[in-house]
């Protein structure tokens, strides 16, 4: 495991300073700490973007980078909806500067959780870095001689998720004078294919749903979620609004922001999200089917 005080970070091939870095996640660490008792934090990947408003750690109106973040935090209590409340501490506080993506677990959690999940946890534990806290031994989480991975399972739940998927959004399209319903549909199928990216590629289906998280947890190994929905402009912004439709949406939203021509422009950026990661889902399977021939 390397040590923080060893990584770097890039921006556009020019490397900032570690005491930068440090500053970062001090300040991320420092929110977190207020709020909630951790008992290691482990980081599994980071990105960074720029941006032109206002720097809030360096207190500077020049361009800022945006650091992201995803991060295994381990807690022996996990109050209700702590990893959304959790992300968007740290978003608000620091001005959307930092952004974190939380997988939160309690020890019991990890060590009951199925062998596909074990592996994640194991992965994420040894190969990212430990960012606070006591490192914990793998066997007292029982993440030692895991069997190996179950393949034909990832593969099953996986094509079933695109099954899904495919179903919703095809849906979608007879509906767009009907936009909530449309968006709701939407909503569903983007989700499907999230969950079908992360258990394909990490083996993971996460216990927090929120449709801006998921993207942001693919993000993690495909550029196609940010490069879709993630693009930080006020359309982009408007899409991801009305992609979040829920059930409470259905039940209490006004139509007024869900207009057809939105809800067009949405399924279009939708099915170019399909076409997109189809190809990235069926690869990722091959490898996985070639990696356990060998």
């Amino acid at each position: 495991m390397e040590p923080l005080s060893k990584i770097t970070i890039s921006s556009n091939g020019n490397y900032r300073e570690v005491k930068s870095l440090q500053q970062v996640v001090d300040c991320f660490l420092t929110i977190l700490k207020q709020h909630d008792t951790i008992s290691a934090l482990y980081c599994f990947g980071k990105r960074i973007t720029q941006s032109s408003k206002q720097s809030f750690i360096f207190n500077s109106y020049k361009r800022k980078d945006i650091y992201e973040f995803d991060l295994l935090l381990i807690t022996k209590e996990l109050p209700i909806n702590a990893t959304a409340n959790l992300m968007d501490l740290v978003k608000k506080e620091t001005h959307e500067e930092i952004v974190i993506n939380l997988i939160c677990h309690t020890p019991k959690q990890i060590a009951t959780s199925s062998n596909i999940h074990r592996h994640f946890f194991a992965s994420a534990i040894q190969l990212g870095w430990l960012v606070y806290g006591k490192p914990y031994e793998l066997a007292l989480l029982k993440l030692t001689n895991l069997p190996e991975l179950d393949i034909k399972a990832i593969t099953s739940y996986t094509q079933t998720r695109l099954k899904i998927a495919a179903y919703f959004l095809s849906s979608a399209a007879p509906v767009f004078k009907e936009p909530l319903l449309a968006a709701y549909y939407l909503h569903t199928s983007i989700e499907q294919y999230c969950l079908g990216l992360l258990y394909a590629f990490i083996g993971y289906h996460p216990n927090h749903f929120h449709i801006r998280y998921m993207l942001a947890l693919c993000n993690h190994f495909t550029k196609i979620p940010r490069e879709t929905f993630l693009q930080n402009t006020a359309n982009g912004k408007e899409l991801l609004s009305l992609l979040s439709t829920s059930y409470h949406d259905l039940r209490f939203k006004s139509l007024e922001r869900y207009r057809e021509a939105n809800i067009e422009t949405l399924y279009n950026t939708s099915l170019e999200f399909k076409t997109k990661i189809i190809p990235v889902i069926q690869e990722q399977l091959k490898n996985l089917a070639i990696q356990k021939n060998n």
